[in-house]
């Protein structure tokens, strides 16, 4: 009986995570079932049973003529909703944020990941003379940053390489991960130690460690990082970093699930 039950619940995780991909899969233009079903790699049949269930929620509309799908204005009041919770988090994450700089006095990184980029929401710049990090407002590549893989290894395997497939791994380093099976390996063992470290591949020279944040679902919303030069960032100060940064993570994880 309890294998039974277990086995049901991992299949309806399963369809939930196929339905977020259909919905990631519709969030740019309509498409046909086709056309979803090459994007995400799931079977025609499972698309058609899927999107019966999105048109009858009233997520999501069909154009007879052309026999596309397209999100219907629910999403649109979402992006209003989204906003104001990443206005939210930053506020939450700020205190701690400059907690973890004072200790480490590194560049300290708040991002959430949007396609196939992660999008900095908050950043404080190290003091030092040396120091590692991307303009305010910045974008980098998920593949390329610690902070991407964190956020990846936060959602499960299916949803992850759903998102993954799409990557074009552009090299911006020599240590760049360009291979996505390989990327792939890097976020299964992100996630079995729950954080991600990026070792030179978005810009030579820095390292990069990242854990993400959660919300009340267990699902990443977001990523904090510390990111500084090689030479200061050794395995020992790492260690010290990513115990700080998963406790940063709880705090503001168990914050945002506060009414």
């Amino acid at each position: 009986m309890i294998l039974d039950m277990q086995s049901q619940d991992r299949s309806r995780v399963q369809v939930v995570d196929k339905s977020i991909a259909i919905v990631v899969a519709l969030s740019g233009n309509p498409k046909t079932v086709i056309e979803l079903a090459h994007e995400t790699h799931y079977s025609k049949t499972c698309i058609y049973r899927i999107l019966r269930s999105l048109v009858l929620g009233n997520f999501v509309e069909e154009a007879v003529i052309e026999k596309k799908f397209g999100l219907t204005s629910f999403f649109d009041s979402l992006k209003t909703f989204e906003n104001t919770r990443f206005t939210r988090l930053n506020s939450l994450a700020m205190p701690h944020m400059y907690e973890i700089y004072r200790k480490f006095n590194e560049s300290v990184n708040l991002a959430v990941l949007i396609e196939n980029r992660i999008e900095y929401l908050h950043q404080i710049e190290s003091t030092q003379e040396i120091r590692a990090g991307n303009p305010l407002h910045d974008k980098d590549f998920a593949h390329s940053t610690a902070l991407g893989k964190a956020i990846l290894s936060g959602m499960s395997t299916e949803m992850a390489n759903s998102k993954i497939d799409k990557f074009d791994f552009r090299r911006l380093t020599l240590r760049t991960i360009t291979n996505g099976e390989d990327f792939k390996k890097i976020v299964i063992q992100a996630r079995r130690v729950g954080y991600a470290i990026d070792d030179q591949e978005n810009e030579l020279g820095a390292r990069c460690v990242a854990v993400a944040i959660f919300d009340n679902e267990r699902f990443p919303i977001a990523a904090i990082s510390v990111s500084g030069p090689v030479s200061r960032m050794d395995a020992e100060k790492i260690k010290l970093i990513v115990e700080s940064l998963k406790r940063l993570s709880l705090t503001i994880t168990e914050s945002l699930t506060l009414k």
